[in-house]
């Protein structure tokens, strides 16, 4: 089931699988057809957008 238009923030301390769940469920949803959009915050660029 897709949610148009919803934001999800995934927090959580250091090396507990953030990353590991998130690359998995945006590969999943983008083959079921979501857009999907993923954001690493320690990358200064996506900050200054």
């Amino acid at each position: 089931m897709f949610y148009p238009k919803k934001t999800a923030i995934l927090l959580g301390p250091r090396q507990v699988g953030k990353t590991f769940l998130l690359k998995k469920l945006f590969m999943e949803l983008s083959a079921l057809g979501a857009r999907c959009h993923y954001y690493n915050l320690e990358i200064p660029k996506y900050l200054k957008e």
